[in-house]
């Protein structure tokens, strides 16, 4: 694995704990580091951190809130 890689993915405690639930990653990376790019899609899916989980979890914030103020009326 690539020491760029390595120390990116000791930096960040979320890949940390993905690869060490799916240790197989350690083989797909071992073999080829550009797959890293696929690891971190894969994570980001995972986490819901792609811009449109986020924008969806702020959506259905402000649909709670709404509801709130309709029940309060």
């Amino acid at each position: 694995m690539d020491k760029f890689i390595s120390n990116e993915i000791l930096e960040n405690e979320k890949l940390l704990t993905r690869l060490m639930e799916n240790s197989y990653y350690i083989k797909y990376l071992n073999r080829n580091p550009k797959y890293f790019k696929a690891f971190k899609k894969d994570l980001e899916t995972i986490y819901h951190e792609r811009p449109t989980d986020k924008l969806n979890n702020v959506l259905d914030g402000v649909e709670m809130i709404s509801s709130i103020i309709d029940t309060m009326k």
